[in-house]
C-alpha cells in the first residue's frame, strides 16, 4: 500500500480508499452487515487508511457499520462523511441560495448524527455532499464550518462537486475555505488538473446495481478524494440507483 498527503489537512492516508455506499443498504442492493465488515476489515487488514461514507449512505447506515468496525480496530483510519443538501437537490442547483441547502443549523445537526453514528467525538472530515459555485459568498455555512473546528466536532473540510462542472470548486479552492475536495479521477478534463501527486480513495464499497450510464462513476476503484490543489472534480447523485 501507498500513502499520500491527504490534501490541506497534513495527515497521510493511503492511497486506495473504501467507497461506503454500497453498504449502507439503500440505493444499491445485495450486501448484508457481516458481508461488509468483513470486508472493511480485509481492507484495513491490507494497509487502507481511508473510508469514505456520507449520512445519505442509508440515512446514516454506512457510518453505523464503520463506526462498528473500527471501534474493534487499532489502527489509525480516517473516515470522511458528507451532510445531505437540505432540499434535496442533486446536483446542487445554481439558483438556488446556499441556505436552502446548507444552512449552519442544519449542518451542525447532521454533524452531530455522524458523531453518533460513527462513535466518535470528532469526525475527521466532513463535507457537503453536493456545491454549487454560487454559495461562496452566501449564507452562513462558512461561520458555522468555522464554529464545528473550534468546538472540536470536526477536524476537515471538504465539498463533492457535481458531476457535469469539475471547474465548479475553482472558487471554493481558491478561497482557502476547504481542505479536500471530493471528486472521481475519471472523466476528468486535462486542464481541470494539476500535475501534482493526487492523494486517492477508491470505491470498494459492495454493490450489486448501478444506473446505465454511470459505470464510471459506480466502479471500485475510481473516487479519489483528490488534494485541495487540483480545483474540480464530479460526485454522483447517491438516490441514482434509486430512480434507475
Amino acid at each position: 500500500m501507498h500513502y499520500r498527503e491527504l490534501g490541506r489537512t497534513g495527515i497521510s492516508v493511503s492511497e486506495i480508499g473504501y467507497g461506503a455506499w454500497g453498504i449502507g443498504g439503500t440505493g444499491w442492493i445485495g450486501a448484508q452487515d457481516d458481508e461488509s465488515k468483513r470486508a472493511l476489515n480485509r481492507a484495513i487488514d491490507l494497509g487502507l487508511t481511508f473510508i469514505d461514507t456520507a449520512w445519505e449512505y442509508g440515512d446514516g447506515h454506512s457510518e453505523r457499520v464503520i463506526g462498528e468496525v473500527l471501534r474493534g480496530r487499532d489502527e489509525q483510519v480516517y473516515v470522511a462523511t458528507k451532510v445531505p443538501p437540505k432540499n434535496r437537490m442533486w446536483p446542487a442547483r445554481h439558483d438556488s441560495h446556499a441556505d436552502e441547502a446548507f444552512p449552519g443549523g442544519y449542518i451542525r445537526e447532521y454533524t452531530e448524527e455522524s458523531l453518533r453514528n460513527l462513535g466518535v467525538e470528532t469526525l475527521d472530515i466532513q463535507q457537503f455532499h453536493v456545491w454549487s459555485s454560487t454559495w461562496l459568498e452566501q449564507g452562513d455555512w462558512l461561520d458555522e464550518v468555522r464554529r464545528l473546528k473550534q468546538d472540536g466536532k470536526i477536524r476537515f473540510f471538504g465539498v463533492s462537486i457535481n458531476d457535469h462542472e469539475p471547474a465548479s470548486a475553482v472558487p471554493l479552492v481558491r478561497s482557502g475555505a476547504v481542505d479536500t475536495v471530493d471528486v472521481p479521477r475519471r472523466g476528468l478534463a486535462a486542464p481541470v488538473l494539476s500535475r501534482r501527486p493526487q492523494a486517492g480513495s477508491g470505491r470498494a464499497g459492495p454493490g450489486h446495481r448501478r444506473r446505465p450510464g454511470r459505470a464510471d462513476r459506480a466502479a471500485a476503484g475510481d473516487r479519489a478524494a483528490l488534494r485541495a490543489e487540483p480545483p474540480g472534480g464530479v460526485h454522483r447523485d447517491p438516490r441514482d440507483a434509486q430512480r434507475a
